[in-house]
């Protein structure tokens, strides 16, 4: 579809060889794209694996391994200590997530207004009047994300955390969710 549309093709492995679009290929290079391009998949399936397995061998070492993307809200990314530049084996991130006590504060007044029947209106309303802004969803979302309980996931692994509230605590909010 690339030579379909206009586009002229290069591979970067051999760049003399350049497929044009207003050119017939031959039933040689059709092959040849053909199997290039189930290599490249097969190999990117490789990369992801590889990689996938590399980030569970990190977040078995440390749970608190950072790689990239969103940061919950109660934590904040810093330099790992463990990392040193000079040693790097794959098995240790550069990146860690540490605890944002400020936020952390709030994560914990926020469920004890919750137990205490308040509504997850009447907190976001709190929030936004304290100079927060956080949507009804946000604070949902919040409220029913278990890496506050202390369980941080990656695919379909596990990793236990230090809990920002204890599973008492989180359980009873789910419960008090369901009612509501």
């Amino acid at each position: 579809t690339v030579l379909q549309n206009g586009l002229d093709l290069v591979f970067i492995n051999k760049p003399d060889k350049v497929y044009k679009a207003d050119q017939q290929l031959s039933m040689t290079d059709t092959i040849m794209l053909i199997v290039e391009a189930y290599s490249s998949a097969v190999e990117r399936t490789r990369i992801v694996e590889r990689l996938t397995t590399q980030k569970v061998i990190m977040l078995q070492k440390n749970p608190y391994s950072y790689f990239y993307g969103h940061v919950h809200f109660g934590y904040r990314v810093v330099d790992n200590p463990d990392f040193d530049k000079k040693k790097v084996d794959g098995r240790i991130a550069k990146k860690i997530l540490v605890e944002n006590e400020d936020e952390v504060q709030l994560i914990k007044e926020i469920y004890k207004m919750y137990i205490d029947g308040k509504t997850m209106y009447e907190i976001t309303r709190w929030l936004n009047a304290s100079n927060y802004t956080f949507s009804y969803d946000w604070v949902r979302e919040l409220l029913g994300n278990k890496i506050y309980k202390g369980e941080r996931y990656y695919g379909k692994e596990t990793f236990h955390i230090k809990p920002i509230v204890d599973s008492e605590t989180f359980n009873k909010v789910q419960a008090l969710k369901k009612k509501n």
